[in-house]
């Protein structure tokens, strides 16, 4: 959806034009001898290739230095579309950008140079560049440097993996032919990786809340140790559950007991938010510490 239109026609279906909507796996991604390639990296290949062939108009009207559009007012506009945001869920903000997408590479996250035997220090290695700090450097070769010294990943370092087999491993990224490469993008600096934000479904709801439920039962005993504290547990969120949601805050997502408190595999991503919610509500209050 244009970022020039009106938002009010942007919230319209009718409005909206799909380049590509589902990525199949055709002639474009196959193998020299016509056969479809099976191993995770060639369908990575494979899946670039096919989005290159998708955003192919996207790419020629680029080249041709944009489209005119008549106005309101009946006057010729020459329009320069650029990507400015693309949104979707981690699993394929990976593929979009050609990182890992499984939890065993070095790097986890796809803008960063942190390492994963890294998280828990403090601070952490990376560290963020304000927009100011940006406009202090004199040019591109001053912006890598900063984004080199703050350990954040760059298009220079993008382009040094095809490259270098090495700081591709290192920074859990695939050597491939981006099909983002030869398009317009509002980020100059970080190329797509810059226009990918991490979507909190899966890295929250799905990710981070449901191990942490999951660290506090292993605190209490891990391998199904000490079940008798776990039973209490249980046991005892049916109440808190019950107590939250007569509070005036109706803001809290719904939680779920059906499975006790530490089940939290047939639960949705909003029940395991709002069970992490009645977690911390449950060991920061009189009535849990007396009772478990």
């Amino acid at each position: 959806m244009p970022a020039m239109l009106d938002v009010d026609i942007q919230q319209q279906v009718k409005e909206w034009r799909q380049i590509a909507n589902t990525i199949p796996n055709l002639s474009s991604g196959k193998s020299k001898d016509g056969k479809k390639t099976s191993d995770a990296i060639n369908k990575l290949k494979d899946y670039h290739k096919v989005l290159d062939v998708a955003l192919s108009s996207f790419k020629e009207t680029y080249k041709k230095g944009g489209f005119y559009w008549k106005d309101q007012k009946g006057l010729n506009v020459l329009l320069k579309p650029y990507i400015h945001c693309v949104a979707g869920d981690m699993a394929g903000v990976n593929e979009m950008v050609g990182h890992y997408n499984n939890c065993q590479g070095n790097c986890l996250i796809i803008d960063c140079k942190c390492l994963q035997k890294t998280y828990l220090d403090f601070p952490c290695n990376c560290q963020p560049i304000s927009w100011l700090e940006l406009q202090e450097c004199s040019d591109a070769g001053e912006v890598f440097k900063l984004f080199h010294e703050r350990g954040i990943i760059s298009e220079r370092d993008m382009s040094d993996i095809r490259s270098d087999t090495e700081l591709a491993k290192q920074l859990s990224k695939h050597k491939i032919t981006n099909a983002f490469d030869g398009l317009p993008l509002a980020d100059a600096h970080q190329g797509i990786i810059g226009l990918t934000p991490q979507e909190m479904l899966h890295m929250m709801g799905c990710g981070m809340f449901k191990y942490l439920i999951l660290v506090v039962k292993d605190i209490i005993g891990a391998n199904g140790k000490n079940s008798r504290v776990k039973g209490l547990v249980n046991q005892h969120f049916v109440d808190v559950k019950e107590f939250l949601s007569r509070n005036a805050e109706k803001d809290i997502c719904p939680m779920s007991n059906r499975e006790g408190m530490f089940n939290v595999t047939s639960l949705t991503n909003n029940e395991i938010r709002g069970n992490f919610v009645g977690l911390v509500t449950f060991m920061h209050t009189t009535y849990t510490i007396t009772s478990v």
